[in-house]
């Protein structure tokens, strides 16, 4: 009798662990699910993060004005077309000449740090008791030749200008499309429009600041200034004048303000 008992007890027992162990797998397996979800859920947002840091200018400004309301597809695609390849191309003109002008300058710094040490040593060299190496007045005076070269070229191609130029009108250039999409400054509320203010009424005016910005930047990439020439013609305007002849002679200021771009309340006659 008490073993068919204990028989009893070991088949209950045989038939109730597997249902604990798929309970406890079924724990565990759900435990596991639940922390595998939080990891992924973490990873997309630390994904999302580093896209949006990541994503170029082109593409903020594709994803803003695919969701920017009341403006036509005219617009949008004038918007990507011409507003965003123009920052594109001022990105990249700017990269290049920045990248070639900061060479440039670290290599006439650090030569102009050479040459002077160098000329030293060979001073100490020629009033001690060894003389020079001549492989040093070489170095010394390849040095020398290539930091001339170097701010010549710097100045032949504008390379210092043209720094400042492009990087002063790329920042014009994405200042005005966060502007534009944000409807402030120039673009919030004015008395010209009827209505409610929207990106479709804004549109033609920041076309037309755009174009502005392009075609200053391009008057002053290509502008040749002579101000020498300037000054020694400004005296051979003065030379018939008298004294008594100021009136005569203020028309001529006149003239001469407006030529140069002069404030007249700054010339005093």
């Amino acid at each position: 009798m008490t073993e068919n008992i204990d028989i009893q007890k070991k088949s209950l027992i045989s038939a109730a662990l597997p249902i604990q162990f798929e309970k406890l797998l079924e724990d565990v397996k759900e435990s596991l699910e639940a922390k595998i979800k939080v990891l992924e859920d973490k990873l997309e947002q630390s994904e999302k993060n580093q896209n949006i840091d990541s994503t170029t200018f082109s593409d903020q400004m594709q994803k803003i004005i695919q969701i920017t309301p009341k403006l036509t597809e005219r617009n949008k695609a004038l918007f990507m077309i011409r507003y965003v390849k123009l920052v594109n191309e001022y990105y990249k003109k700017n990269k290049i000449n920045a990248w070639v002008y900061n060479i440039f300058r670290c290599l006439i710094h650090t030569g102009n740090v050479f040459v002077p040490a160098g000329m030293a040593i060979m001073y100490i060299f020629e009033n001690g008791i060894c003389t020079p190496p001549p492989v040093l007045f070489w170095v010394i005076f390849l040095v020398s030749v290539l930091v001339a070269c170097l701010a010549t070229y710097i100045d032949i191609f504008r390379l210092q200008k043209n720094y400042y130029i492009y990087r002063n009108s790329l920042e014009q250039f994405k200042s005005e499309g966060w502007l534009f999409l944000e409807l402030s400054g120039k673009y919030g509320k004015d008395d010209g429009i009827n209505g409610e203010n929207d990106h479709n009424k804004q549109a033609n005016k920041f076309f037309n600041s755009i174009e502005h910005i392009n075609s200053i930047t391009v008057k002053q990439e290509f502008k040749v200034r002579n101000e020498k020439s300037h000054k020694s013609q400004e005296p051979d305007r003065f030379i018939n004048f008298q004294g008594n002849d100021i009136k005569a002679l203020s028309g001529i200021r006149k003239d001469t303000d407006s030529d140069f771009g002069l404030d007249k309340k700054m010339l005093v006659i």
